[in-house]
């Protein structure tokens, strides 16, 4: 005796819509993907030098023949020449683009102070991930499986367009963690259905 699951399976048949729905899905359980890793290329470390210029003080750089010249920093004497061992912080940077041409790290100058920010914007992504599971499996009970896969699609397409014209690192975060959130409705929904 054949298995009941087996039947039916033989009566839907495999024909042009299930390869459809099969490519489709996954061409959509792709999209989040560059997101996910974008953390690598988007903000990386880059090698950068202060740029003492950018300092309008009456006061003249000390030239230092330390090699472990620290870069957040730079140590001034005034214009009569008498060491001050006053320590300026720096406020702008020059940075290696010779591998990576535009990144977050330079527009945003992510250094120095605000260098945990890199990182942050790495796992902001994942902590959407990890809160939006329970959430997109409550709500894809609730409204449907294809209701919620198709919102959350339409809501990554949405705010992955605009995140491309963010002004400020803050907005930026808020934007990484709300496509995190979309990430589960599209690759564990897409996968059931």
């Amino acid at each position: 005796m054949s298995n009941p699951v087996d039947a039916l399976l033989s009566q839907i048949g495999t024909g042009k819509w299930n390869i459809f729905h099969f490519l489709a899905s996954g061409i959509a359980a792709g999209m989040p993907a560059p997101h996910a890793l974008a953390g690598t290329f988007v903000a990386p470390r880059l090698d950068y030098s202060c740029r003492q210029e950018s300092v309008t003080i009456d006061m003249d750089v000390i030239s230092s023949n330390d090699t472990s010249k620290n870069l957040c920093s730079f140590m001034v004497r005034s214009k009569e020449g008498e060491s001050s061992g006053r320590e300026v912080l720096c406020t702008e940077w020059d940075f290696d683009n010779s591998t990576f041409t535009t990144t977050i790290t330079a527009e945003f100058d992510l250094v120095c102070q605000k260098e945990y920010i890199r990182a942050l914007y790495s796992s902001l992504y994942m902590i959407g991930v990890l809160v939006s599971s329970p959430i997109t499996g409550y709500l894809s009970d609730r409204f449907g499986r294809k209701t919620t896969f198709v919102a959350g699609m339409v809501a990554f397409m949405f705010l992955s367009i605009i995140s491309c014209w963010l002004p400020n690192i803050p907005s930026l975060l808020v934007f990484r963690f709300l496509i995190g959130i979309t990430h589960v409705p599209i690759v564990k929904i897409g996968y059931i259905l």
